[in-house]
């Protein structure tokens, strides 16, 4: 029998709760999808990691846990600050709010005027560490970790070049969704402290570019369309970053040649964004050098062999997905609101 998946997904923003854009439809969209049983969608257990903005209306009865998380510093004596982790149910996963008053309490999200916040490495890094000494706090790994965008780049980064050799976090898958290309996380030389990763990451004189460092760094990179996908690969379209897209890909090829473990990666596909009544379900190895779109769930062999006993892995996976998925405009408006439906 199948057992469901642990995935935490870490994200600036999350319809209804934090929305500018996009971004936030479709993470709260497809973590609902990914959390809803059977028969309608696969049944695994989603956190959503976002932060507790100024403003934000939260869920009801929220659970509090209070976690000391380790930041940089400039004169790099070890620091840490406290935050709390509010936790609560949220129409189909659990939302969980770090709140750290000196970070999230501000006017905007991401600017101070016409001007990002010049702490804003240092802010995200902070939501990133939260994730991970949360899963820590609680003693309960988590199969996927799924960023969103530069912001969880912080995060990933940490997860390898900080919390790699942690039993309750090396083991987990770590997928990044691109959903815009052109903001990218700079961090100047001067500002690399916020980070608190290793003196060089990466091989820019000048400083560190955080997504690009993400996309080299996890296991998966995809895209919220396959149109976006394709044109991520060009020097028109990929905002600086096509080299470390084909990189990745081509990265992700070689990888499936050199290790059993990703030679059986299975990638679970419905549909195209935005396109209802269109169903396209995919399960087996991605296409050497291609980037795979929004709604699919990439699965190393050692993550199935936890997930899959006595069952074929192929099989299983199908199944999952049979009924297809899709957005479904209709049920959203029937729903009297703007929120994106993704049935799994």
């Amino acid at each position: 029998m199948a057992r469901t998946m642990r995935i935490a997904m870490i994200a600036s923003e999350c319809e209804p709760w934090a929305k500018t854009g996009g971004l936030a439809d479709v993470v709260d969209a497809l973590s609902r999808a990914l959390q809803a049983p059977a028969p309608t969608g696969p049944g695994h257990e989603v956190d959503v990691y976002m932060p507790y903005y100024r403003g934000l209306t939260p869920p009801v009865d929220l659970v509090p846990l209070g976690l000391r998380v380790p930041v940089g510093s400039e004169d790099g004596v070890a620091r840490h600050e406290t935050v709390t982790l509010w936790s609560g149910e949220a129409d189909g996963y659990r939302l969980r709010l770090v709140e750290h008053a000196p970070s999230f309490d501000r006017d905007s999200y991401y600017m101070d005027g016409t001007s990002d916040y010049v702490d804003n490495p240092a802010r995200f890094t902070l939501l990133g560490r939260a994730v991970l000494e949360a899963i820590r706090a609680e003693a309960r790994p988590v199969d996927v970790i799924h960023g969103h965008d530069w912001q969880s780049s912080p995060a990933l980064l940490s997860l390898r070049h900080r919390y790699g050799g942690d039993p309750l976090l090396a083991g987990a898958a770590t997928m990044l969704t691109c959903h815009n290309l052109a903001y990218h996380g700079w961090t100047p030389n001067d500002a690399l402290w916020q980070l608190d990763l290793p003196e060089r990451v990466g091989d820019n004189p000048d400083g560190i570019d955080l997504l690009r460092e993400a996309i080299l760094a996890v296991d998966m990179v995809n895209t919220v369309s396959p149109t976006y996908a394709a044109e991520s690969l060009t020097p028109e379209y990929g905002a600086g970053l096509d080299d470390a897209l084909e990189h990745e890909a081509l990265d992700r090829r070689d990888a499936v040649g050199r290790h059993e473990h990703a030679k059986e990666a299975h990638v679970l596909r419905a549909g195209a964004l935005g396109q209802a009544g269109e169903t396209e379900v995919v399960v087996g190895e991605s296409e050497p050098g291609s980037l795979l779109p929004v709604r699919e769930l990439v699965v190393h062999r050692r993550h199935i062999e936890r997930l899959i006993e006595g069952r074929d892995a192929a099989s299983e996976v199908e199944s999952a997905v049979a009924r297809g998925g899709l957005y479904d405009g209709e049920k959203a408006r029937a729903r009297g609101d703007a929120r994106t439906e993704v049935v799994l």
